[in-house]
């Protein structure tokens, strides 16, 4: 009776539902909604995007851009993230000079999302592509998350300023800190590395992360753990 009891306990552990069977947008927010100020900006050959700081690890399973209207890309958008190797002294802004572009994949040095609907689409809003050699994590520091733009596109690129109203939260996964947007002078794919001087964001680009587990089924992996134990005294 107490080995049946212990692997029904066990079973309860190891086999109970995952609440978060997918990843979720690192900002949840719809860029085509209004929280505060946004606006979209004008199309160029170069880059768009925003920074953020890392608190607590988070795992980065796809990359995404926005897709206005759900109909489909205009054309392909390569997108990047950089790591800030500097101490993080320059934060919100991202080092131009002392960064790693982490979302290589072998030769390639980014992350294609293709034209058209070539690629998944997510809560009508993203076109996402799982990352090519599997889920990266981020450790605690600065990154600058950047994709690359068309002058000729028909995708909308929209700036969100990271206020609201008071008593309206920015939907911001909340081991990570908003930075600043951030865009490039010059065409070609690179680091973006001119910060505007506010908190918000540049979309585009979007990454997809794990999200952090319900507090429902730690509470239930917990009471399983416990009766694990309980059943072990009485053992005894």
């Amino acid at each position: 009776m107490y080995r049946l009891a212990v692997l029904n306990a066990v079973a309860l552990v190891l086999f109970m539902p995952v609440s978060h069977a997918g990843s979720v947008p690192l900002v949840g927010i719809d860029p085509g909604a209004v929280y505060s100020i946004s606006f979209d900006e004008p199309n160029t050959d170069g880059m768009w995007g925003w920074t953020f700081y890392v608190h607590s690890p988070v795992v980065v399973t796809h990359v995404a851009w926005y897709d206005e209207g759900g109909d489909g890309l205009s054309h392909s958008h390569r997108i990047g993230l950089w790591k800030d190797l500097s101490g993080s002294v320059n934060w919100p802004f991202v080092s131009a000079t002392q960064n790693e572009q982490i979302l290589k994949t072998g030769v390639n040095d980014s992350v294609v999302v293709p034209a058209g609907d070539g690629a998944e689409l997510v809560n009508g809003l993203w076109r996402r592509r799982a990352l090519p050699n599997g889920p990266i994590v981020l450790s605690p520091g600065g990154y600058a998350l950047g994709g690359l733009d068309s002058a000729t596109s028909a995708d909308a690129i929209r700036y969100h300023l990271a206020w609201v109203p008071s008593g309206v939260q920015f939907p911001t996964d909340p081991r990570i800190e908003i930075g600043a947007p951030s865009y490039s002078g010059s065409s070609g794919f690179q680091f973006p590395g001119f910060h505007i001087l506010v908190d918000g964001v540049e979309l585009g680009p979007m990454l997809f992360v794990q999200p952090i587990p319900e507090s429902a089924t730690l509470t239930l992996a917990g009471l399983s753990m416990g009766g694990l134990f309980i059943l072990r005294s009485q053992r005894a």
